[in-house]
C-alpha cells in the first residue's frame, strides 16, 4: 500500500508540471574517479522547487562520500571536477568562476575563492575552462573565457602556501591566488 501510494504521490508531481530538475534528478550530476582509482568526487542534485540544488561529496571508492559543500539553491551549480595526478586532490568548479579545492583522505577544503575576475553578475561573465591541477594539487591552471565566446587568458595560481622564500634583493611579492568577490 505505502508503495502504491508513492508512486501516485511521484506520478502527481511528474503530472504538474515538475520538471526532472525540480525532483533532484539525475541524483548524481557528475562523477570523478580519481586517477588511482581509490576515491571518488562528485556532485549530487537535490529535489528543489527552483534547481539546481547541489552538493559536493567526496570519499573512498565503495564507501559513503561525505559532504564538502552544500550549494546555495538556485544561485550555484558544479560542472566540472579535476583530480591531481598523486590522486591526493580534487577541485570543483563552483558557478563557473569559483574554484573548490578538496583533500582527497580528510575532506578538509585547502582552497575557495574565486578565481577570475568577477564583479557580481550572475552568471559570470568570465568562466574557468580547461582545469588541470598539478601532480600533487598544489597549482592549478586554467583558462579563463569569456562565458558568451571569444578569448581566454590563462592563468596558474597556488592552491596551497609553499615554505616561504627567502627574501633578498630583487624579491617579488607573490601574486594573490584569486579575486576578491
Amino acid at each position: 500500500m505505502r508503495t502504491v501510494v508513492l508512486v501516485a504521490g511521484l506520478v502527481a508531481i511528474l503530472a504538474a508540471g515538475c520538471s526532472k530538475a525540480d525532483l533532484g534528478l539525475p541524483r548524481v550530476a557528475l562523477e570523478a574517479e580519481s586517477p588511482d582509482g581509490r576515491y571518488v568526487a562528485l556532485v549530487r542534485n537535490h529535489p528543489a522547487i527552483d534547481p539546481p540544488s547541489q552538493s559536493l561529496r567526496i570519499g573512498r571508492r565503495g564507501e559513503s562520500p561525505r559532504l564538502v559543500r552544500r550549494l546555495a539553491e538556485d544561485m550555484d551549480w558544479c560542472d566540472t571536477i579535476a583530480w591531481s595526478a598523486d590522486s591526493s586532490t580534487a577541485a570543483f568548479v563552483v558557478r563557473g568562476a569559483r574554484l573548490l579545492v578538496v583533500e582527497a583522505a580528510t575532506g578538509e577544503t585547502v582552497f575557495d575563492d574565486w578565481v577570475v575576475e568577477w564583479r557580481g553578475e550572475y552568471p559570470p561573465a568570465i568562466v574557468v575552462r580547461g582545469l588541470a591541477l598539478d601532480a600533487t594539487g598544489s597549482r592549478a591552471t586554467f583558462r579563463g573565457c569569456s562565458r558568451r565566446g571569444g578569448g581566454c587568458q590563462p592563468h596558474s595560481l597556488e592552491l596551497r602556501p609553499g615554505p616561504p622564500a627567502a627574501a633578498g634583493p630583487g624579491a617579488e611579492s607573490p601574486p594573490s591566488a584569486g579575486y576578491a568577490g
